[in-house]
């Protein structure tokens, strides 16, 4: 009981709850070794047993490597050998374990591959699992707030592909336009009161059009970046204030769009309530 609690006291001390990937994965790894300390009987083995398949699937929340495959493999086949070793008499040979485990993982490859070529792929992360909440990603949101991010990870994740008609433009010209966050609380920066408010995407162009297909990967987000300053709202989507464009609903798959742009164009002039509000710079109380 002293081991437990002090287990329980690390994960909160580290994570300050049990939800989430990262501490749910930590907690569940700590129990099976507590568990390993008073085994017993065949049902502790057991225990053991299903936990170590446990803890392996963990590891795909983190990684779905062909490396993190391996070692999945590896561990759930030794865990398969000592469950086949403990339901059989102790006259039978410690190497037959190894080769029956081995046999009845090579009878579910067939299985394995027909669910991977028949079943259609799942939009999304494994499981459906969101992001773990106190990991902050590169990546885009719809608030900023300096000090809440506890670990900055790179996010290798694919965020939208894109396919010009013409030449590519320049690498100063790709600049992607998809929030404006403008209010500031004295903690965080947020998007604006006008933020949801539709707005006409007229400007004085200055420069070539540029044609172009973005697909879009499936997000729960609507917000759909877009190489500034966009011209047309294509159908699906609508034109937010701050000339950004957004999608009518969250798109369930890839969401494939037909786009026109401006690298140089003039907006024309602040209403009064846009300058009002751009014009707050001093930070309020905190």
């Amino acid at each position: 009981w002293v081991l437990a609690g002090l287990a329980v006291a690390a994960v909160l001390a580290a994570f300050h709850t049990f939800l989430g990937r990262d501490a749910g994965s930590v907690f569940l790894m700590l129990l099976m070794g507590l568990k390993t300390l008073e085994m017993r009987s065949r049902r502790d083995v057991m225990t053991v047993v299903f936990l170590v398949w446990w803890v392996t699937l963990t590891g795909f929340l983190f990684s779905q490597s062909p490396a993190t495959a391996t070692a999945g493999l590896i561990s759930g086949g030794l865990a398969l050998a000592v469950l086949l070793r403990i339901n059989q008499p102790r006259s039978v040979l410690g190497r037959r374990f190894t080769s029956d485990g081995g046999s009845m993982l090579l009878l579910a490859v067939p299985i394995m591959l027909g669910m991977y070529l028949l079943f259609p792929r799942i939009q999304g992360g494994l499981w459906g699992l969101p992001d773990d909440a106190l990991s902050g990603r590169t990546g885009l949101t719809d608030e900023v707030r300096p000090g809440s991010i506890q670990h900055l990870l790179l996010n290798d994740a694919v965020a939208f592909r894109v396919r010009f008609s013409g030449a590519v433009p320049a690498a100063e010209k790709r600049y992607w336009r998809a929030l404006v966050l403008e209010t500031n609380d004295g903690q965080s920066w947020q998007r604006g009161a006008l933020h949801k408010q539709p707005a006409s995407l007229e400007m004085n162009r200055r420069s070539m059009p540029v044609h172009y297909t973005t697909t879009f990967e499936a997000s729960p987000n609507t917000w759909l970046p877009v190489l500034d300053l966009p011209a047309t709202s294509p159908p699906g989507s609508v034109a937010r204030y701050g000339h950004v464009l957004e999608s009518k609903k969250r798109p369930p798959g890839p969401l494939r769009l037909t786009l026109l742009s401006y690298s140089s164009a003039q907006t024309g002039a602040l209403d009064p309530q846009e300058r009002s509000i751009n014009q707050q710079l001093a930070y309020p109380p905190t």
